[in-house]
């Protein structure tokens, strides 16, 4: 039969082999930082302007018979 010493011991030894790997376990690389779309290496850029159609009669058919 151990005695309580040779207990104590065991319980010391498990401690320290439970704590070991719960901090390994538990490292992890951080998560990145959310994204900007406002970069400092790119340049801002202007939207180009979209040229807008003349609505002749021909295209306003052609766009019912499409079903819009």
């Amino acid at each position: 039969m151990p005695t309580i010493e040779e207990i104590k011991e065991l319980l010391k030894r498990v401690r320290e082999k439970t704590q070991l790997k719960k901090t390994n376990e538990t490292s992890r690389p951080s998560p990145l930082p959310p994204m900007s779309p406002f970069t400092t290496g790119k340049p801002i850029q202007k939207q180009k302007e979209i040229k807008s159609l003349d609505m002749t009669p021909e295209i306003v058919k052609n766009i019912y018979k499409a079903g819009y």
